[in-house]
């Protein structure tokens, strides 16, 4: 269950002064920031872009220099790359004394792997076998009348 709180106080350039910050899409995110709350992990404040679908993760100084995951980007700064200032953002988890500090970085990569593999096996997945017809269900073809076939003229043998 996720309780929200709409609002940017504090200000997210105020937890990025002290912080690295993990950009993930929402869908992603969350799931992965489930896993870590199922197995009792602690999770620090989040930050959700609303209109561009991004959630904010903070984790340790210096993630950045490690981070390398396709399914998401480490930053200093908490930006949606290419849309300028963002104004539809609130907090998630606000950071409160009763959250973590930060996400440790470890942990939410792989978090993260693990969602991101479920949904690709999920993507590609053909769906349940499927059962071939019930024979008594199965209509039985018409036979159609044919045509006669035009005679050709024998040809003669060589011996």
């Amino acid at each position: 269950m996720w309780r929200l709180r709409l609002g940017e106080t504090p200000g997210p350039e105020e937890v990025a002064r002290r912080y690295d910050v993990v950009r993930i899409t929402s869908a992603l995110g969350f799931a992965g920031l489930d896993v870590l709350r199922d197995a009792d992990r602690p999770v620090g404040p989040v930050l959700c872009c609303a209109a561009h679908r991004y959630l904010f993760v903070p984790v340790p100084t210096g993630a950045s220099y490690r981070w390398r995951a396709p399914h998401s980007v480490c930053a200093a700064r908490p930006e949606c790359e290419g849309y300028g200032p963002c104004r539809s953002r609130f907090w998630a988890i606000p950071p409160e004394p009763e959250c973590a500090a930060v996400t440790d970085d470890g942990e939410l990569h792989d978090a993260l792997s693990l969602v991101s593999a479920r949904m690709r096996r999920a993507a590609s997945w053909p769906g349940p076998p499927r059962l071939p017809p019930d024979p008594a269900e199965v209509p039985l073809p018409i036979p159609q009348p044919r045509s006669p076939q035009p005679s050709r003229p024998a040809t003669p043998v060589r011996i």
